[in-house]
C-alpha cells in the first residue's frame, strides 16, 4: 500500500512518496518524493538523503532527473558488465 502525501509546513504543495532504498553497506537511505504545488505549476522530485540524524535535500526539475538517471543508468550497466566479465 503506497503512503499517503504529505502537506509542507506551510501547505504550498503535498510530497508523495516514490520510492525508498537503502543502501546496503552503510546507514544511508534515499526518498525519491514528487512535489506537487497547491497553485499549480511545474512538478518536481525531491530527493532525500538521510544518514544518521543528518538530512539533504534536492528538489530536481523532470529534465534533470532525466539526465541524471540516463548517467547513472550507464554507470550501472558498464559496473555489471565488468563484474559478469
Amino acid at each position: 500500500m503506497a503512503e499517503p502525501a504529505e502537506a509542507s509546513p506551510g501547505g504550498s504543495f503535498e510530497a508523495t512518496p516514490i520510492a525508498h532504498f537503502t543502501v546496503p553497506w552503510g546507514a544511508q537511505e534515499f526518498q525519491l518524493q514528487q512535489l506537487a504545488f497547491r497553485g499549480g505549476g511545474a512538478r518536481l522530485m525531491r530527493l532525500r538523503i538521510r544518514e544518521g540524524r543528518r538530512f539533504t535535500v534536492i528538489d530536481l526539475d523532470a529534465a534533470t532527473v532525466r539526465d541524471l538517471a540516463r548517467a547513472m543508468g550507464a554507470w550501472a550497466e558498464g559496473e555489471l558488465a565488468a563484474a559478469r566479465s
